[in-house]
């Protein structure tokens, strides 16, 4: 059965040779005025149950809810019907458009829980289309400006990363109203294709806080290349948020359909804004009664064009347009020393991206190795971003939940550090796993002297204990410049988070990129704990001036900057590295980090 990254493929392909005219696009129908709605008038609405066939069922009005939020309405109804009366309001019927008297009111879009009776409220079609006025943009990958020394700082520490946002609530409480009670959103079935169950439970958390409700082994369907997509209104609409190796994607129904333009759910599906993903037709396997929320089962079928733009009234598609995806390619070498290529697309997001690529590494671990007992990864990471040098960053970790949470916390490193301009070409992951326990702590440092001269070498010996006991001995020449004044002087030895975790202590400056470049070279030098670290230091005043950093200027100039007489983005330093060593890649999760006095002869 082919993937649906090859299915997207071929099918956009498709869409630029052949006429959209052989796809079943309807016109966008006259709207019912929203001053004309009263209690007690009569409507059909439209949508699927089983397959592809968009079936009717009763609306009753019930009224008007004015103001929801400014410049939002919502229109109260009750839903009947030989099968409504089965199921209720479903996820998945978001978007299911209803109309009076041949007119179309709107999309049926919330839903009161454990309701003992069909209830909805229907976002009216004037200001689900109003929302989206003038032309799609395109995406932008600008996201609000983080507090970027803490963000580098917890990543390079190896700190956990913040759960995705919250998103608004847009829910609607009828406190004034003869039903008592609170109207929420109705949420979309979210269709997961080639996930372990562990991942599901782990994740099953973060996909319901965004109005998800998961559900793990429907299959893909396989279009017959002949059969031409159904593509209406009532008619089921997928949203794909991973597509290739891994497939997750989220239902709707569409609600009109205005030239190339689709409207669909009525209610924000994520609230991305400008944003950019495959969107598909549907067919429905089945709609599974719940009291909580009954939920539509759905199988993705043609690829029809992008979802464009997300926001409060619902989803912007647009036909025959190909998205804009965020490719992710992983080499998993197992423990049997077995190789996995894997090969995704998620959609590109502040966000959205960071949880996704998360959610797809630690699946793509875990359907490969065993769940409990000793292991060891190394996670090995090449970003290519358009216009600007390479990304490279390497960690070496102790479970399935920490390497996937590297990948996921250098996409939000890089996604939320507000500066503009970041587009993503490719995502290359390299992950080796072995069922080993490699730890390793740095117990001890000797040096062969403390009085040492400008020129001279000095010969370190470290000592290194693995969990079971194991020593580990390490030794090191270190060349003291010729240039050093007298005095004393430092030798830090160190892993590379303990180091970075002791610099953040001291020199918090160090930890500021002021544009992109900066923020790729701070994330590319960033210490890794795999190896050691031999710095050679001095307790001196210096300065960062705009991510720079000044450890040579004279006394005059430190006294300008430090009174506060000066103006732009300087900061001061405590100390001034005269010079550091990276030693030899080890297989360990090393810990640990010890600093020796030497004094500087005259």
């Amino acid at each position: 059965m082919m993937t649906i990254r090859y299915r997207l493929a071929i099918q956009v392909s498709s869409l630029l040779v052949f006429s959209l005219s052989s796809f079943c696009w309807t016109q966008q129908v006259e709207f019912f005025p929203l001053t004309e709605v009263r209690p007690g008038l009569q409507g059909i609405g439209k949508t699927v149950f089983e397959g592809v066939t968009v079936e009717d069922f009763n609306v009753e009005i019930l009224g008007v809810i004015g103001k929801i939020r400014p410049g939002r309405n919502l229109i109260l109804s009750r839903l009947s019907g030989a099968k409504i009366e089965r199921t209720g309001v479903f996820a998945g019927m978001s978007g299911s458009p209803v109309y009076v008297e041949g007119k179309l009111l709107g999309a049926v879009a919330f839903a009161f829980p454990f309701s003992k009776e069909p209830i909805t409220g229907i976002t009216p079609i004037q200001e689900m289309v109003g929302i989206f006025q003038g032309e799609p943009e395109t995406l932008r990958s600008w996201a609000p400006r983080a507090n970027l020394k803490n963000k580098l700082q917890a990543f390079g520490l190896g700190q956990k990363l913040n759960p995705p946002p919250k998103l608004p609530s847009i829910s609607v409480d009828l406190v004034n109203t003869k039903l008592k009670g609170t109207l929420e959103p109705i949420a979309a079935p979210l269709n997961l294709i080639g996930v372990e169950l562990s991942a599901s439970k782990k994740f099953h958390s973060d996909f319901t806080e965004l109005g998800l409700i998961p559900i793990s082994g429907i299959t893909s369907m396989d279009p017959d290349p002949e059969s031409v997509p159904v593509v209406i209104p009532g008619s089921t609409i997928a949203a794909h948020l991973v597509t290739g190796d891994l497939e997750v994607s989220a239902a709707g129904t569409i609600t009109s359909i205005d030239g190339n333009r689709i409207y669909a759910f009525g209610h924000p599906f994520l609230g991305l804004g400008f944003t950019s993903m495959p969107m598909s037709s549907g067919s429905v396997i089945t709609v599974i009664p719940s009291i909580f929320s009954s939920q539509k089962v759905t199988a993705v079928n043609s690829f029809i064009g992008s979802i464009r733009q997300d926001r409060d009234t619902g989803i912007l598609g647009l036909r025959g347009e190909k998205p804009n995806m965020m490719p992710i390619s992983l080499r998993l070498t197992t423990s049997r020393n077995i190789i996995r290529q894997l090969n995704f697309q998620i959609v590109q997001g502040a966000f959205l991206s960071p949880l996704l690529a998360n959610f797809a590494i630690f699946n793509s671990i875990v359907s490969s190795e065993k769940g409990t007992g000793p292991q060891a990864f190394r996670v090995e990471i090449s970003i290519s971003i358009k216009g600007y040098p390479q990304v490279r960053y390497s960690r070496n970790v102790s479970n399935p939940t920490n390497a996937a949470k590297v990948v996921g916390g250098l996409l939000d490193l890089l996604l939320n550090s507000g500066f503009d301009g970041i587009l993503f070409e490719e995502v290359d992951v390299r992950i080796q796993s072995v069922e080993e326990q490699l730890k390793a702590t740095l117990e001890q440092v000797w040096v062969d002297r403390r009085e040492i001269n400008p020129g001279d070498k000095v010969n370190f010996k470290m000592i290194l204990r693995q969990n079971e006991g194991t020593i580990i001995s390490q030794d090191y020449s270190l060349p003291i410049p010729e240039d050093m004044t007298p005095g004393p002087v430092h030798v830090t030895i160190g892993e590379g988070i303990s180091l970075a975790n002791s610099d953040a202590e001291k020199d918090t400056a160090r930890f500021i990129p002021q544009n992109t470049y900066q923020l790729i070279r701070a994330i590319n030098n960033l210490k890794k704990n795999d190896r050691l670290y031999v710095r050679l230091y001095r307790s001196s005043p210096g300065i960062v001036i705009a991510g720079e950093e000044m450890s040579s200027l004279p006394p005059s100039m430190l006294e300008i900057h430090n009174s506060g007489k000066s103006t732009g983005t300087s900061r001061p330093l405590n100390s001034v590295i005269h010079l550091e060593r990276e030693m030899e890649i080890t297989r360990f999760i090393l810990k640990g980090i010890k600093t020796i006095q030497l004094n500087v002869r005259s």
